[in-house]
């Protein structure tokens, strides 16, 4: 069965969110162990280090994601993208944060009256923002 255009902005959006999710896994744990509680750097100072890291990534990756599901350049497959994305990497922060550490929805949302957790969301933003501008020529 063919993939449609739709069906190929969703994934995109799904799979760049999921690649996204996976760094950003990763450079969180390192900068929780490493940076705050051995250094000594402030939760703060740690994200601010990590979320350009992390947009970096993202920009990067949007590009061979947008060119490997081979979505068209047209506005609303990019907008497409963008909300799948978008939604798909707070639905993923949501299960991590209920698994890990227990909470449900209102305390999840909850959180966000954190600066940090308001500068991830920001970024977050940002992050599916990116397939409007990561076009080229298939």
């Amino acid at each position: 069965m063919p993939y449609t255009n739709l069906t190929r902005a969703i994934g995109a959006g799904a799979a760049y969110a999921a690649m996204v999710f996976g760094f950003a896994f990763v450079t969180g744990a390192i900068r929780t162990i490493i940076t705050s509680q051995r250094i000594g750097i402030t939760p703060l100072i740690g994200l601010l280090i990590e979320l350009p890291v992390i947009l970096f990534f993202a920009w990067r990756v949007c590009h061979s994601i947008m060119r490997w599901m081979r979505v068209l350049p047209d506005l609303g497959l990019r907008l497409l993208t963008c909300a799948t994305a978008l939604i798909a990497m707070l639905a993923a922060e949501f299960g991590l944060s209920a698994f890990v550490l227990g909470r449900n929805l209102p305390d999840f949302l909850a959180s966000y009256a954190h600066l940090e957790a308001q500068l991830g969301l920001a970024g977050q933003i940002v992050f599916a923002t990116f397939p409007l501008f990561r076009w080229r020529p298939l």
